[in-house]
């Protein structure tokens, strides 16, 4: 068997031998982060969603084998300060493709980690924090030689606002992570 067939699937020709690579036949694991905390207070109405954040990663199957690739976006906690009188919603979105890249200007709100906080009434100052804001998980294959690129993104939408110091919206990290396994 020419040693092009085995290696990086596993095996590795050593003149008549041929031996287990065990670091090919393992799981791939890999991430972007963005860690710059993000912490704004909230601008007037938006007509729609629009984008705050944008982080992108790959994988290139160096491999024989076809890879499936799992990956999900994630914020550890997501904040928000509010007034009466406001009602937001927000949105974490990921997606991939193979090949090119994803298109970092629109989203699907239906695939997407979605938290929403109204504070209808008088009184106090309302505060929510939610942890681990993670999107559902996205596969798909990877065949022999491809790129695989993902894209996550954060998105909001200002459906009513009143004015006040306290409206804030915030973040620590956001992250991309993903996994790939040889199939086949």
């Amino acid at each position: 068997m020419p040693s092009s067939c085995v290696q990086g699937c596993g095996l590795i020709v050593d003149g008549n031998a041929i031996t287990l690579d065990w670091g090919a036949l393992g799981v791939k694991y890999g991430s972007e982060v963005d860690d710059n905390a993000f912490s704004s207070a909230v601008p007037a109405r938006t007509d729609g969603f629009e984008r705050m954040r944008t982080i992108r990663a790959r994988f290139t199957n160096n491999s024989c084998q076809t890879h499936l690739i799992t990956y999900w976006a994630e914020i550890p906690h997501l904040n928000m300060n509010m007034v009466a009188g406001n009602y937001w919603d927000t949105a974490l979105y990921c997606t991939g493709q193979s090949g090119s890249q994803p298109s970092a200007t629109n989203f699907n709100v239906n695939n997407s980690a979605r938290c929403r906080l109204a504070h209808p009434g008088g009184g106090q100052v309302m505060r929510m924090s939610w942890g681990s804001v993670q999107t559902t998980l996205r596969r798909d294959l990877v065949a022999p030689g491809a790129t695989y690129h993902m894209l996550a993104s954060f998105w909001r939408s200002i459906i009513d606002r009143q004015d006040h110091a306290e409206n804030r919206l915030s973040w620590p990290s956001m992250s991309l992570k993903y996994q790939a396994i040889p199939i086949s």
